[in-house]
């Protein structure tokens, strides 16, 4: 989504090996940065440190929410929850991929869909 910040989760923060791969699938401007430019600034600004952690408990939380819902909802109330903050995707991700993550078999999707 526009202005989303995107990182390697665990890894780039923690320098850890990242448990899943990124990939842009529409198209996208993107700034990298490297570990190393990373730590400079954030031995450079007092603040950086405070950033790093809203954005590490946002993406938690928002990890936590689609665990729970995997356990909690039914699969065409995970499949509604997604689509209504996500339409976009839809016509630009792969089916499966869309279906694996909201934990669908790729048939049941179809029938939401």
């Amino acid at each position: 989504m526009e202005g989303d910040f995107v990182y390697a989760y665990p890894g780039f923060f923690s320098q850890g090996t990242a448990i899943n791969d990124i990939e842009v699938i529409d198209d996208a401007v993107l700034i990298e940065i490297s570990y190393e430019k990373f730590m400079e600034l954030r031995n450079g600004f007092e603040e950086v440190p405070l950033l790093v952690e809203k954005i590490r408990d946002y993406y938690d939380g928002q990890r936590l929410e689609h665990a729970s819902d995997l356990l909690i909802l039914k699969a065409a109330d995970r499949f509604r929850k997604f689509i209504l903050g996500n339409k976009k995707l839809f016509g630009v991700a792969k089916r499966r991929d869309i279906a694996s993550f909201l934990g669908i078999k790729d048939d049941s999707l179809r029938r939401f869909g």
